[in-house]
């Protein structure tokens, strides 16, 4: 499995059980390897991934209160169905809530709401 830079991960970190946690490019790796190709990502990158978190999270916020009401709905139950996005963008989000509450949705606005719990 080589990375963009050609390296291959696995054989970089000996594979078997938790060999992603040791990559030197995940900034949680709990072992860090050395990788002679590593580069620390550019601060203007680093800055815009940033602010994208920050929007996603803000909309997850502004939608929260729609979700825990659908959660409700279907207590206990699995359930599904589709209601008009709470992000306010006009489209359809699509959803399913497992029997232990766990919820599945897709906006059908590209660019909007598409997460998995």
């Amino acid at each position: 499995m080589p990375c963009a830079r050609g390296v291959d991960l696995k054989k970089l970190t000996g594979g078997g059980p938790g060999w992603m946690r040791k990559l030197p490019c995940r900034s949680a790796s709990l072992e860090k390897m050395s990788c002679e190709r590593y580069e620390e990502p550019p601060q203007a990158d680093i800055e815009a991934e940033a602010v994208e978190v920050e929007r996603l999270r803000e909309r997850m916020r502004k939608i929260e209160p729609a979700i825990q009401a659908l959660k409700r709905k279907h207590r206990g139950c699995t359930g599904s169905g589709s209601v008009e996005c709470p992000a306010g963008c006009g489209g359809t989000l699509k959803y399913a809530i497992s029997g232990n509450g766990h919820m599945h949705a897709r906006c059908s606005t590209d660019g909007c709401l598409s997460f998995m719990e």
